[in-house]
């Protein structure tokens, strides 16, 4: 039996080229200690960073670099920017991608109350706040 798996890479920023495919792997939060802490070993003047995995379903395409921003495009066509201050990113293949876009490009709207929302407004939306 034969497998043709991929694997995603992760990217450094200045590897981010257009027409990639891109999904987050980890964000990053700064934050600043609390400043009533009672912790005597905290410095209260130095930020943290905080890093988490992201909640991701669909990846983006990469249409143009201007470091540290992306502008990208969602599998419904819409643009964003991206800050990479605030993500690291992986590479995933083109193929990958583009059966992501075609999946997503196929289905139809979700219903969320009176409100009608895109899938990949749901999903991407997460990892851009």
């Amino acid at each position: 039996m034969t497998m043709d798996t991929t694997i995603a890479q992760p990217l450094a920023p200045e590897d981010i080229v257009p027409g990639q495919y891109i999904t987050p792997l980890v964000r990053v939060q700064e934050r600043f200690p609390n400043l009533y802490s009672d912790d005597a070993f905290v410095d209260k003047t130095e930020s943290f960073r905080i890093t988490f995995v992201p909640h991701v379903r669909n990846p983006v395409r990469v249409l143009e670099v201007c470091l540290p921003f992306v502008l990208i495009e969602t599998p419904k066509g819409k643009t964003r920017m991206l800050d990479l201050r605030r993500y690291r990113l992986a590479r995933v293949s083109d193929r990958f991608g583009e059966a992501m876009f075609a999946r997503a490009q196929t289905q139809p709207p979700v219903k969320d109350g009176n409100e009608e929302k895109e899938r990949d407004e749901d999903s991407v939306s997460k990892w851009f706040e």
